[in-house]
């Protein structure tokens, strides 16, 4: 994703969010000249709030959030063009033997 958006060179760096998993979160961070930039960060959802949300207990849902803006203004490349995720939620098949 990262070579995608022309920040190839983003690293990552622990953080702490409240609605994220203790351990499992980190910033995205570009290195600059003037300083590091936070572009974004991702992590576990903490359970409490995927359950907040109806989303299965027991399952590991990982979210990301990107800072378009701030990927612009440092990405390596052409234009960043998004595409808009579907409307519709992903699916899990099960079998049954």
């Amino acid at each position: 994703m990262c070579t995608a958006l022309g920040i190839a060179g983003a690293r990552f760096s622990v953080c702490e969010r409240p609605w994220l998993v203790p351990g499992r979160a980190a910033h995205v961070v570009w290195p600059g000249r003037s300083g590091d930039t936070v572009i974004g960060v991702l992590g576990q959802l903490a359970p409490s709030v995927a359950a907040a949300h109806g989303l299965p207990p027991g399952d590991e849902v990982y979210v990301a959030e990107i800072d378009l803006d701030a990927v612009a203004g440092v990405a390596v490349g052409g234009d960043v063009r998004v595409t808009p995720l579907p409307r519709h939620p992903s699916i899990v098949a099960t079998s049954r033997c």
